[in-house]
């Protein structure tokens, strides 16, 4: 899950890149959703708080959207 999900974010900021906005959504929302799922049920995962960072960045790029 943490791959695809970092996969979803990469995906999303080229599609915003290329001025695709409603699939950068799409993409970004799936990105966090599935982040937050990774963090709350296994913190463990995140020692270094990468996954907390792309979720930080995904919530201030979806508010600019």
């Amino acid at each position: 899950m943490t791959v695809q999900a970092t996969a979803d974010h990469e995906l999303g900021l080229k599609a915003l890149a290329k001025g695709d906005t409603k699939l950068s959504k799409q993409l970004l929302r799936q990105a966090d959703k599935a982040m937050a799922s990774v963090l709350k049920s296994h913190p463990k995962m995140d020692p270094l708080g990468a996954l907390a960072g792309r979720r930080a960045s995904i919530a201030v790029r979806l508010k600019a959207l």
